[in-house]
């Protein structure tokens, strides 16, 4: 659910895979699975990538979760304070595909703008939509610009 890839693999691997990745305690890129509180089913995951102080983040949901929307919109909410305040990134970018109002409303809660618009990006069953590209900038960044 969480391992954006064309090929399966199996749960052990996928364990193995993460715990090789979080070996070091942060790198440049980190996947996260995404865990249900209740049940603990893994739903999906986000990969994060860290380059100096911007984080650039993509989400992976399992194509069976029917609230993917709302699960994505939760996990942005808490991607995006945890990433400015912990990892003290100044610039977040993140993804999303514009069928999906709940991450959309979750984006703009956090203080992000849509930077820019990709047509027709994202293919989906029998049609295509656009991908948002989302962003916080830290506000003494944009003062100074201004």
């Amino acid at each position: 659910a969480w391992f954006d890839s064309p090929f399966p693999i199996n749960a052990s691997r996928a364990a193995e895979f993460l715990r090789e990745e979080h070996r070091e305690p942060w790198s440049r890129r980190r996947t996260l699975a995404m865990v249900r509180a209740e049940g603990d089913e893994v739903v999906g995951g986000v990969r994060i990538r860290v380059d100096g102080r911007s984080a650039l983040v993509g989400f992976h949901l399992a194509p069976w979760a029917a609230d993917a929307d709302a699960v994505r919109a939760e996990a942005l909410g808490l991607l995006v304070p945890w990433l400015r305040g912990e990892l003290e990134c100044l610039v977040v970018t993140a993804e999303i595909p514009a069928d999906e109002p709940a991450t959309l409303r979750a984006a703009e809660a956090a203080g992000m703008r849509c930077r820019v618009r990709l047509r027709e990006h994202v293919a989906r069953a029998g049609h295509r939509v656009d991908l948002l590209i989302h962003q916080t900038v830290d506000p003494t960044l944009e003062d100074a610009d201004a």
